[in-house]
């Protein structure tokens, strides 16, 4: 597979083909990040994340409240 680096704005960009972004499970606005191998070569990978780090981020100020869904409707076990 081939692509080319093409101008963005002030920056550079890479189209990547549709068979990459789906087998590595990209889409439009994930975030990635870039590592430079020893040889060079530029590594771009989703940025990983962990329970942990997301739970660190709810304060009282932006956690909401309870949310009730109403009545279950067919076989649902509440």
């Amino acid at each position: 597979m081939k692509s080319q680096i093409r101008q963005w704005g002030n920056s550079l960009g890479v189209r990547i083909p549709e068979v990459l972004v789906e087998k590595v499970g990209f889409f439009d606005g994930v975030d990635v990040e870039f590592q430079l191998s020893n040889d060079n070569n530029i590594i771009i990978s989703r940025k990983k994340t962990t329970l942990e780090k997301l739970m660190s981020q709810v304060t009282p100020e932006n956690i909401h409240s309870e949310i009730d869904s109403g009545c279950s409707v067919g076989r649902e076990k509440w």
